[in-house]
């Protein structure tokens, strides 16, 4: 099945990628899950500070960044507790190695309504809400097959996997910086009545 967060491929091919990553890891590993749908939340805070030029806070934080864009009027409460949600699973994951494919399946599905929100509001003002589709398990899923790999086959990807999570957070970054560079966004008093009517539409 189509993934659900390709509607972003065009506009915001990084956020794209990420939300396919979340689905295709949800039961086989939902720490990588996690950790993937924290960077979704991570970068849509940065680009909604390129965006908007808002200048970085002295302590540049993901809290201080969403507590900002929170007290901007740039998001609701709503959606600044998504992001705070995002930030703090990705955190238990990557510090704790936590797992679950509960809270991947609960996140997942508000990482995509944030998704929708972000599209709307500063991608594709056209952008006509989708259904979530939560993904389904595979039969024989990548823990399985893991099982079967040898040792140091199972720690390359683990490093490999630690790589990626050190490069996501740079690209990211880039991300945010590029996108600002190439696009116009609009002005901050009608993203604020933008941010408005889509959190309504959503919660």
């Amino acid at each position: 099945m189509p993934s659900n967060f390709e509607f972003l491929k065009k506009e915001f091919p990084v956020l794209a990628n990420f939300g396919e990553l979340a689905e295709k890891y949800l039961y086989s590993d939902s720490n990588f899950c996690l950790m993937k749908l924290g960077m979704i939340g991570e970068t849509i805070s940065n680009l909604m500070f390129a965006y908007d030029k808002i200048p970085a806070p002295a302590e540049n934080t993901a809290i201080k960044r969403i507590d900002i864009l929170y007290r901007e009027g740039l998001l609701s409460k709503d959606l600044a507790d998504v992001l705070h949600s995002l930030r703090k699973m990705r955190n238990k994951a990557a510090h704790e190695n936590f797992s679950s494919i509960k809270a991947g399946k609960s996140l997942i599905e508000m990482a995509y309504t944030l998704c929708e929100w972000f599209m709307e509001a500063y991608g594709d003002c056209d952008y006509k809400h989708k259904a979530f589709v939560m993904p389904l398990e595979q039969s024989e899923t990548a823990a399985t097959a893991e099982l079967a790999r040898p040792p140091k086959i199972i720690r390359i990807t683990k490093e490999a996997k630690e790589a990626e999570n050190k490069k996501d957070d740079k690209l990211a970054e880039k991300a945010a910086q590029n996108v600002a560079e190439t696009t116009q966004p609009l002005q901050i008093t009608e993203r604020k009545q933008k941010t408005a009517i889509a959190s309504s539409h959503r919660y």
